[in-house]
């Protein structure tokens, strides 16, 4: 018995033994897994995109710029380029060749003149869009007003008189382009940019009169903002949309003398 006593007293740590370690602390902890973000839409092209993500990898969208990158067949600098087969739908996003592989077909890349066509389109749509809305719209108010005042007879005095203001302008806008300004935009879209701003100021100044008192206090306030629009439209400098306006007065005053003068000779 004292054999196995001491047998067993050798057994247990002494001072300079390791002491051992439990289960528990010998083994780590396991660590909770990173959660992953909820995923969002694609702001370019509405598919399933990580909250965490940068770029989109179907459309190539980066949401740091706020632009695609070029990352589809015939991509560039400003365009992305498609990400999916012209014939079938395919996704064609991290394939190097430009042939389907679910139905053969060549999927040609956009020229940069075909670009350049989309592009001058809607710049061109928007130049025009601007002043026909001005136009529609100032043309629109004042023969409402016309009309519930009375005096829808006027209406066609002055669309007349609108005519003879835009050619007005435009002659004297042809003036200044051919003396220092240069032309830089076709005779049509300055005749419908000059016909907006004439019915969209007048639209407004006979609301004014009809509906605010102190009329002219406020004529001076849409004189200034038809000098802004002005030069806005015609992409001149504000000094240069008061010469026009100055240009085009003077036109009228003589316009208007030769009027009387005929009137008074016959």
């Amino acid at each position: 018995m004292g054999r196995y006593a001491v047998a067993m007293s050798d057994q247990r740590p002494g001072k300079g033994q390791p002491q051992p370690q439990s289960q528990s602390q010998s083994q780590p902890r396991p660590q909770a897994r990173p959660q992953t973000p909820p995923a969002a839409g694609c702001p370019g092209c509405g598919k399933s995109l990580r909250a965490d993500a940068v770029i989109c990898i179907e459309c190539g969208f980066d949401k740091r710029k706020g632009l695609q990158r070029g990352t589809g067949i015939g991509a560039g600098k400003v365009q992305s380029g498609s990400t999916t087969c012209s014939s079938c739908g395919y996704s064609m996003v991290g394939l190097k060749t430009r042939v389907c592989p679910e139905c053969g077909v060549e999927n040609k890349p956009k020229s940069w003149k075909d670009y350049s066509k989309v592009e001058s389109a809607r710049v061109v749509r928007r130049a025009y869009m601007v002043p026909a809305v001005m136009l529609g719209a100032g043309v629109g108010v004042i023969s409402i007003a016309f009309a519930v005042t009375g005096h829808a007879e006027l209406i066609p005095n002055f669309l007349v008189a609108l005519a003879v203001s835009t050619a007005l302008g435009v002659l004297a806008f042809f003036m200044m382009c051919a003396t220092w300004i240069g032309f830089d935009a076709p005779t049509h879209l300055t005749a419908l940019r000059l016909s907006g701003i004439e019915a969209a100021a007048t639209a407004v100044w006979l609301v004014m009169v009809l509906l605010v008192p102190w009329f002219l206090v406020w004529g001076l306030v849409i004189w200034l903002g038809t000098l802004i629009v002005t030069a806005h439209l015609l992409e001149i400098e504000l000094a240069e949309a008061f010469v026009l306006g100055v240009i085009k007065f003077v036109l009228r005053l003589g316009l208007a003398f030769a009027g009387v003068s005929f009137a008074v000779g016959s």
